[in-house]
């Protein structure tokens, strides 16, 4: 089968109506249990938790994974469009990216995160203080210098990384306001930057970026510098894309590791041995550390009955 064809497949597969076809047959297993529906699996790990936090436990969920912003939005609108489906048994999970609700009105049982996604909420120097004293084991008396050193480093490091990004934030903001097709965002990180432990390099040019981040059609130079001004005011670490500083998170969080248990670590005092893997399944351990945004407490909240979460 050509790649081609392959594409459509797949493409056939994103629809809401295909999502509408995988809640009927969730509902015919189970008509009254609430399902929350996602544009991916670490939502599910994220939001997860927070439930659990929240809510004490007292939520009884089933979680469905519809592959996308557009395929989230377009079942609401089916569910909401329907005589037959009852409104009131799902809740719908959407990232803010650069255009939230992409023109969908807003409604209660639709959530849209207050930064482009959850992975903003994970990358935060309060998480990696949190990190350093326990799992990186800077708990003694040479702990705190230890770890207002490396908290440090890691503030200057995401000032430059932020640097590195702004051009490829930039290109996606142009893409995501005009309603360009972007056909793929590259998201090895390797691909743009090599990151170390006291610098971060470049590993391409401006030229590439067309290639790492392609659009269609392809935006040109002045219409680019036409959203530049818009795009500015924005806070990077709040509205840029997650997915960049959580991979840039991670590396130097993998970085830190490789320094910690060295013979001769250049910001620690001492080698120390850990377990903590910062290339496996981390979500639910940094969403654990996060302070929870109040809109999403309180849209959590509205979720389960006021009775259940004061039990005890």
């Amino acid at each position: 089968m050509n790649e081609g064809r392959l594409d459509r497949l797949r493409a056939a597969r994103r629809t809401p109506h295909v999502a509408l076809q995988r809640l009927n047959v969730l509902r015919s297993k189970d008509a009254n249990t609430l399902v929350c529906i996602f544009e991916g699996g670490d939502d599910v790990t994220f939001f997860d938790t927070v439930f659990r936090m929240v809510l004490q436990g007292h939520l009884s969920f089933h979680p469905l994974v519809v592959d996308g912003k557009d395929q989230v939005l377009g079942l609401h609108r089916l569910i909401h469009s329907s005589t037959v489906h009852d409104k009131s048994k799902q809740r719908y999970f959407v990232d803010n990216d650069f255009d939230g609700l992409r023109g969908a009105p807003l409604s209660s049982d639709i959530y849209c995160t207050p930064t482009y996604s959850i992975e903003n909420l994970l990358v935060s120097s309060v998480i990696l203080s949190a990190l350093l004293k326990g799992e990186f084991r800077c708990s003694d008396e040479t702990g705190i210098d230890e770890v207002r050193k490396v908290v440090d480093r890691f503030e200057s490091l995401l000032s430059d990384f932020i640097e590195h990004f702004r051009k490829a934030n930039l290109r996606i903001y142009f893409a995501r306001k005009n309603a360009r097709k972007i056909v793929n965002i590259e998201e090895r990180l390797g691909r743009y930057v090599k990151c170390k432990i006291d610098a971060i390099v470049s590993v391409h040019d401006d030229n590439l970026l067309s290639t790492l981040i392609p659009i269609e059609p392809t935006p040109d130079e002045v219409s680019l510098q036409g959203v530049e001004l818009e795009f500015s005011k924005l806070s990077p670490q709040h509205s840029w894309r997650g997915k960049f500083f959580f991979a840039f998170f991670r590396q130097f969080l993998t970085l830190l590791k490789e320094d910690r248990c060295s013979q001769a670590p250049t910001l620690f005092s001492q080698r120390v041995s850990i377990s903590f893997n910062p290339s496996g399944d981390i979500v639910r351990v940094l969403t654990g550390m996060i302070e929870i945004p109040p809109c999403m407490r309180k849209f959590v909240e509205d979720m389960c009955p006021a009775p259940a979460i004061k039990e005890q």
